[in-house]
């Protein structure tokens, strides 16, 4: 099971919008994973490192997303170092790659993030993206979103999936009460297939969306078929995204 942890100031202060947490779930959930866990703490160093500690401890993987650039405010890396008992040490993989980024000597501060949490790793991508940071079970990604977006997909197909992940989704035009005692019987006869239901606003109108997911794919095949079939047959049924076994997300 997988725990999120997002660092900055401005997100808890609403001076930026958060736009990772949504994009990381999807992509996660989408590639088999579980989450167990989303959390968001400020930019201070005994508090991030409190959270690495815990979260690090309480589940299979961390991936963590902000505060790992060149400013006086990022000190994520240094809350990992101190809650895995490391020093910042000079990553020299980590340096060559920065020199070749920004083309030269680099300045201090973009040295800064060449000074990494001991025994971490580098994985660099293809061209010139930006690497993912990883120390133990934990994985440390920038929080802008154009970069989060390019790694968290990469992120996804390292860590083993949970099961052969299957979803589907289902759009109808009802109202989530028309459906809640059928979509009841449904959960009761279906086992370990989970079944959500969501209220949908398009267009300024009101739809419902259903997604049927499970590790067993027959058995979540069967109440997706179902489902389907009945909001056919009721004239409720927009449209339906087919089932995706372990889809694969963006490398």
């Amino acid at each position: 099971m997988i725990a999120l942890l997002v660092i900055g100031d401005e997100i808890l202060a609403g001076d930026i919008r958060e736009e990772n947490i949504s994009f990381m779930i999807d992509t996660l959930s989408r590639a088999g994973h579980r989450l167990g866990e989303v959390r968001i703490v400020r930019d201070e160093v005994d508090m991030i490192a409190e959270s690495f500690r815990e979260l690090c401890m309480r589940y299979d993987y961390v991936i963590s997303a902000g505060g790992v650039g060149p400013t006086h405010d990022d000190v994520t890396l240094e809350g990992a170092a101190a809650a895995f008992g490391a020093e910042l040490e000079l990553n020299t993989d980590m340096e060559t790659f920065l020199a070749d980024h920004y083309g030269g000597e680099l300045s201090a501060s973009a040295r800064r993030m060449a000074m990494l949490p001991g025994d971490s790793e580098i994985i660099i991508g293809s061209g010139h993206r930006w690497p993912i940071i990883k120390r133990g079970n934990a994985f440390i990604l920038p929080g802008l979103p154009v970069a989060l977006r390019d790694k968290i997909g990469r992120v996804a197909q390292m860590i083993p999936a949970a099961g052969d992940g299957w979803m589907g989704v289902l759009y109808v035009s009802c109202d989530e009460t028309d459906l809640a005692e059928w979509l009841s019987d449904l959960q009761s006869r279906s086992g370990s297939v989970k079944i959500g239901s969501y209220p949908v606003i398009e267009d300024g109108r009101f739809h419902t969306r259903i997604t049927i997911k499970s590790d067993d794919r027959e058995a979540a095949g069967a109440a997706f078929e179902e489902a389907r079939s009945y909001f056919r047959g009721a004239g409720w049924l927009l449209s339906d995204i087919e089932p995706a076994q372990h889809l694969e997300a963006e490398a």
